[in-house]
């Protein structure tokens, strides 16, 4: 895959990924839905096993989020953490999709697997450096009781909710990755137009919001 190629995919799934934190979280807040981090976490999954198909490479997830995480600073209320969490899950997704790739494409079993550690990784690590490293005073006032109880609360159901988006992703992933190929060789200009299309709606609607 040539370089601009792949420069044009990680902005396409880092634009998605940033969109669903940023318009879904807000939206879970709004209506006051529970486990919004677990939920996150199971649709950052999903976006960053379809991207793996297309952009398998070691170090994309990670670029892919460092676009989510510019896609969120367009909130006028984001939070430091938010991007922490965002970068976590890209980088603890890419080591084990690197070490685990071919399982992941073959077994369930593996996507589960992978799933419940990507996630239990995730949100362990983010817990700690938000009580120890880099301290939160929501998290540190609490310290390991705090961990726990969230580890016992979203880990749980971000480890489930992983494990069904994991699957799912990756009966679409297959049929995703095949169209997309045919837009790379430029073979299909209407596609590449279309995706264009929305990551550039969805980097209007980002600024549009955090104008309002």
């Amino acid at each position: 895959m040539k370089f601009l190629a792949k420069l044009y995919w990680i902005a396409v799934f880092g634009t998605i990924w940033g969109t669903v934190e940023l318009f879904g979280g807000d939206l879970m807040r709004v209506y006051n839905l529970p486990y919004k981090a677990a939920i996150l976490s199971a649709l950052g999954i999903g976006i960053l096993l379809i991207s793996k198909r297309v952009i398998p490479h070691l170090g994309s997830a990670v670029a892919v989020g460092v676009i989510a995480c510019l896609y969120k600073l367009t909130s006028n209320g984001f939070y430091s953490c938010q991007l922490l969490a965002v970068m976590i899950h890209a980088l603890t997704f890419d080591l084990a999709y690197f070490l685990l790739h071919e399982k992941i494409g073959q077994s369930a079993w593996a996507r589960a697997l992978a799933a419940i550690g990507i996630t239990a990784v995730s949100f362990t690590v983010f817990a700690f450096v938000n009580t120890y490293m880099i301290p939160e005073p929501h998290w540190a006032e609490r310290g390991l009781n705090g961990i726990a109880e969230y580890l016992r609360g979203s880990g749980v159901i971000g480890v489930l909710l992983g494990i069904i988006i994991m699957e799912i992703a990756h009966r679409l992933a297959g049929r995703f990755a095949s169209a997309a190929s045919q837009e790379l060789i430029i073979a299909r200009p209407l596609p590449i137009g279309v995706s264009g299309a929305v990551v550039i709606a969805c980097w209007a609607a980002g600024v549009a919001f955090a104008l309002s």
